[in-house]
């Protein structure tokens, strides 16, 4: 996905920021026919693109995407999340745990930037200690039952469509496909799991 762009004074180069397996970064390429050259590499990412007016540099906006979920109670604001990107936090009924999504992949929308992969985690609040819910599967989105006993959640396969699992959160079981070209799934009041179906 190409984000930005910017020519040359000289009209010879142009650069752009692209989102290439979910990271962005800036090239280079010749015109009018020469190969597209990656020029900036690492954890940090680029962001939009502007030449100066010799041609000599380049001017973007360099980062990272970072966001952490924090929890204030009696002794005070701590953050709970210290990795990557976290995402839609929930609190378990007790207070203990909190369920959340941590984003390892993005990629740019129409509507932004939109978590490619993200696993499906929780964090223990005493002693801090973050632990995959479900393995093997990257989330979009999810929802816990009531009384705590099982997931639904939902994921992207390789053709893009979004299917929906159940799983139990004790892992006795392994999760199970429920539906097909369907999002938005949460739980109903009897244990009934409400979702949008996205077939014709």
């Amino acid at each position: 996905t190409c984000t930005s762009a910017a020519w040359s004074p000289d009209g010879q180069w142009m650069y752009f920021g692209a989102t290439v397996e979910g990271s962005s970064h800036l090239w280079r390429q010749k015109f009018p026919d020469g190969k597209p050259e990656q020029i900036t590499f690492g954890p940090l990412e680029e962001e939009g693109i502007a030449v100066a007016p010799d041609g000599r540099s380049l001017v973007t906006s360099v980062g990272t995407r970072r966001s952490a979920i924090w929890i204030h109670d009696k002794t005070g604001e701590r953050p709970i999340t210290s990795e990557g990107h976290a995402l839609a936090p929930r609190l378990s009924r007790d207070g203990t745990r909190v369920f959340f999504l941590l984003v390892r992949d993005w990629w740019l929308s129409s509507a932004g930037w939109v978590a490619a992969s993200a696993e499906l985690r929780s964090v223990d609040l005493a002693s801090g200690k973050s632990d995959p819910v479900v393995t093997g599967f990257s989330a979009t989105g999810y929802d816990i039952s009531l009384d705590e006993k099982e997931v639904v959640f939902t994921t992207i396969d390789s053709q893009g469509g979004s299917n929906i699992w159940l799983a139990s959160l004790d892992r006795s079981t392994p999760p199970r496909q429920i539906a097909r070209s369907g999002d938005q799934a949460s739980f109903g009041g009897d244990g009934d799991i409400v979702f949008r179906s996205r077939e014709e």
